[in-house]
């Protein structure tokens, strides 16, 4: 069967498997210092509210954003990125927010820019600032409306400049395992067809599996099968399209305390974390997946959330949120960021 879909491949699908796929490796000079590899898979792991999905969200901002726009620069890599969302946590909405504050801060640092230059005044501007607006007229004479008050740019431009990035983004969702594991063997198609995607996003690997154990039984092999099936799924596409894999994980078990585990009759030790404000760098990464995804994981990513002290808050900000990067070898370091409308803000590495 695959044989046959194989021989079925168009030239041009071909080419876009077996050819370049867009470079990747300027994603994030603080996220990735020493820049990202292609065929990379990294696990975000942490508990509800820690920023996962926000770190995707700026992930997919910082490759669907292009490089350039209408002269302007933007600083995005202008890469597809095919989004599988079984969590249900994606916002196209807040998405939209999100690039258009991008915009904003482009155009803002743009005159900013032409300011200190002084050629404000003598160059020919595209973007106009809020006086200028006033009386902008259009080649007819007509005063033009609909301009926002903080860029110059009317929202139509706004429009077609978030509307462009959409066209990098395939969102697909799921609702069980099965479906999942069918749709990652149908992404062939997809990628065949858009030699620009270079990012494959899940959101979670971990979603149905409370699902899958219930449903197989006693017998562990059951459980995992669908596991299996997605991970060799996921491996062959990562390998043959060179892509890189973001996929969350979430926290269905964490490890008691020292304390605890004397009194505890569950192996290991382990339990399922209730809700509230759980200090999560004191729990160890509990792994509950295969062994097949384990060995296909290359980098971890540990996410925490940290209530602010009062005089440390920034805009209003409550919680600061942290990431330990792993590899199979040893720990890289901590980031650090906050949350807001805009996305999120002020990272730093933490040595």
């Amino acid at each position: 069967m695959n044989e046959m879909a194989r021989k079925s491949e168009s030239g041009f699908q071909v080419l876009a498997r077996l050819g370049a796929r867009p470079d990747i490796s300027r994603l994030d000079t603080i996220l990735f210092p020493d820049g990202l590899s292609q065929r990379q898979v990294i696990e975000l792991f942490g508990g509800e509210g820690t920023g996962k999905t926000e770190m995707l969200m700026y992930l997919i901002v910082r490759c669907i954003l292009p490089k350039t726009w209408n002269g302007l620069h933007i600083g995005g890599l202008g890469i597809g990125v095919v989004f599988l969302d079984t969590d249900y946590h994606f916002s196209i909405l807040r998405l939209a927010t999100i690039l258009e504050t991008h915009l904003t801060k482009a155009v803002q640092q743009n005159n900013a820019m032409k300011c200190e230059n002084n050629t404000l005044k003598n160059d020919t501007i595209k973007f106009n600032t809020n006086q200028e607006n006033e009386n902008l007229h259009d080649a007819n004479g007509d005063k033009i409306t609909g301009i926002t008050n903080q860029t110059g740019l009317t929202e139509e431009q706004i429009e077609t400049f978030v509307k462009s990035c959409f066209q990098r983004l395939h969102v697909i969702r799921c609702n069980t395992s099965t479906q999942l594991v069918v749709t990652v063997h149908s992404l062939e198609s997809l990628l065949g067809n858009h030699p620009d995607i270079g990012v494959l996003m899940l959101d979670s690997v971990s979603a149905f599996y409370w699902i899958d154990r219930n449903s197989g039984g006693d017998n562990v092999a059951t459980q995992e099968n669908n596991q299996r099936h997605l991970v060799r799924a996921l491996d062959k596409l990562i390998n043959e399209y060179n892509l890189v894999l973001f996929a969350t994980k979430q926290m269905i078990f964490v490890k008691r305390q020292k304390q605890d585990q004397d009194n505890d009759s569950t192996p290991g030790g382990y339990h399922t974390p209730k809700g509230g404000s759980t200090n999560y760098d004191e729990i160890d990464h509990c792994e509950f997946m295969c062994k097949q995804w384990q060995t296909l994981v290359s980098d971890r990513w540990i996410f925490s959330r940290h209530e602010m002290k009062q005089v440390q808050k920034i805009n209003s900000r409550s919680y600061i949120f942290r990431v330990l990067q792993t590899s199979r070898v040893k720990p890289k370091g901590h980031v650090t960021f906050g949350i807001d409308d805009s996305g999120i803000v002020d990272m730093q590495i933490v040595t």
